[in-house]
């Protein structure tokens, strides 16, 4: 009985020193990314030095995209913006020309979330790895301002491919 007394006692105590490592290990299980794309255009003309109209974005992850992997919103716990890339349809015209760009979540109860920028002294967009997740549950919309550095001098359809790594438990 001793035995089964101090085996029990060493199993709970080892259990609860790696409590913290079942929850990654669960939250690993329950992550997965969501590769998505939008489009926008920036008008030929745009002058250089002015911030541009802020750009509404689509919904950057939707209750149908959460479905898909056997969760919804309400149980989304973690939602971060990992990866992002912009191509322009212009093969002269490259992250060179942008002077400023801030991808955002606005919401009512949360402050304004930065979800990637670029500056011109930067080589690539960096992404935050903001959890966003709050926000988005509550019905966030994002957006994004820019400032360019060069005059378009025709359209340039802007193509934003993003990852999205996601943590929702399905219950």
């Amino acid at each position: 009985m001793k035995r089964f007394i101090l085996l029990t006692c060493a199993t709970l105590l080892l259990f609860s020193a790696g409590c913290d490592s079942v929850g990654n290990i669960i939250d690993d299980i329950f992550t997965f990314n969501v590769e998505k794309s939008f489009e926008f255009t920036i008008p030929a003309g745009t002058p250089a030095g002015i911030t541009a109209p802020e750009i509404n974005l689509p919904l950057l992850i939707n209750e149908d995209s959460l479905k898909a992997h056997g969760t919804s919103m309400s149980a989304l716990k973690s939602a971060k913006l990992t990866k992002m890339r912009l191509t322009f349809s212009e093969p002269s015209f490259t992250l060179a020309d942008l002077d400023t760009l801030d991808m955002r979540m606005k919401s009512t109860s949360y402050p304004l979330l930065s979800l990637a920028y670029f500056k011109a002294d930067m080589d690539t967009v960096t992404v935050t790895n903001v959890d966003f997740a709050p926000a988005l549950k509550e019905g966030a919309s994002a957006s994004a301002i820019f400032r360019l550095k060069t005059s378009p001098t025709v359209d340039v359809k802007t193509t934003v491919n993003y990852t999205l790594t996601i943590t929702a438990h399905p219950f």
